[in-house]
């Protein structure tokens, strides 16, 4: 049986196209190329900086807080053709129990709010597996730094 393979936020490198945010198992790190925009948004959630006005993560945090929910878990899901698929899980209260709502969502975004709410990440295991190792990338970064 697959299981999801639990990651944390590891780093998060500038790219001349955006950022690379790595996360891992503590063995293995894997990468996710993705915009400046959200790259900034992570910087900030992980740094937990605050501006005055709300960036699209908070604002989703703010939306999700409003709603009486909560962050369960993101979980990386499927690799297609280099793209990578997540989803968000978020929990309301439902009577006695609660109601657990799965929301398509890119990984970075994911990644910004789990950092943000300190929710768990996870990556699906045949996931995992197909990722190649980028800690070589992340050894590099720190020798030229």
């Amino acid at each position: 049986m697959k299981r999801d393979i639990p990651v944390r936020f590891n780093d998060i490198i500038r790219t001349k196209e955006g950022y690379a945010v790595f996360v891992t198992d503590g063995i293995k790190n894997i990468a996710f190329f993705i915009d400046g925009f959200t790259g900034e948004a992570i910087c900030m959630a992980r740094e937990g900086v605050r501006t005055m006005r709300p960036h699209t993560h908070m604002l989703i945090e703010s939306i999700i807080a409003g709603l009486g929910a909560k962050v369960e878990k993101a979980v990386v899901h499927t690799l297609k053709e280099d793209i990578y698929f997540a989803h968000l899980y978020l929990s309301q209260p439902a009577g006695e129990g609660k109601h657990i709502v799965e929301i398509d969502a890119r990984p970075s975004d994911c990644i910004a709010l789990a950092l943000e709410l300190d929710a768990p990440l996870f990556v699906k295991q045949d996931v995992w597996e197909a990722s190649e190792d980028m800690t070589w990338v992340l050894e590099q970064h720190d020798k030229d730094e």
